[in-house]
């Protein structure tokens, strides 16, 4: 069956896969930096219903739908911060309600290109260094250090600005998905014995 490859997310899933997530994300107007993502990442639920759905393919439509039947969805009992950097910013499955900004985060998402998780800490990391010299995080709008000065380069008006509201974001996550707490152990991992 068709649905077993388009759920699995490795790299080397089959190019019609990625298809498909263009077509669904089509359905998304509000969010356009998701693109990419299989949408079983995201917090978003995908419609199943109306005029924009019924420009998709049958095949398509009954996998939204059967999805939402058995409320498919990624949810991993313990995950690892590398999997936990690679997920996407935006529509976050661990961010709860009124996490973002529209416009306190145009910039992060156009100027910063914040796809991932990833982006977010090193857009904040900025933040943790900040002394009185020339190389140094200053937080204010002119601040003078390498990262800045880069950001700015790319047009962003207020790097401060917009790596305290990364590290906003970031500390928003449900704990599940927070970079800074670790998992429990449980003694299920897998060992030779």
């Amino acid at each position: 069956m068709w649905i077993k490859p388009y759920l699995d997310l490795f790299p080397s899933r089959p190019n019609w896969a990625f298809i498909i997530d263009l077509l669904i994300h089509n359905l998304n107007l509000n969010n356009n930096n998701t693109k990419s993502t299989n949408p079983f990442l995201l917090s978003w639920d995908p419609p199943t219903r109306g005029p924009r759905v019924n420009t998709l393919p049958n095949e398509i439509k009954n996998l939204l739908k059967t999805a939402k039947q058995f409320n498919v969805s990624f949810t991993p009992i313990k995950i690892s911060k590398d999997i936990k950097k690679q997920l996407p910013t935006w529509c976050h499955i661990g961010a709860p309600l009124k996490t973002y900004h529209k416009t306190k985060d145009k910039c992060l998402q156009e100027k910063h290109k914040s796809i991932t998780v990833k982006n977010l800490i090193k857009t904040s990391k900025r933040l943790t260094n900040m002394r009185n010299n020339s190389q140094c995080h200053l937080p204010h709008k002119d601040c003078t250090c390498p990262p800045c000065k880069k950001d700015r380069q790319v047009g962003c008006p207020n790097p401060h600005k917009c790596a305290a509201n990364a590290r906003e974001i970031l500390s928003k996550l449900t704990p599940k998905y927070d970079m800074r707490t670790k998992p429990k152990k449980d003694s299920l991992s897998l060992m030779h014995q």
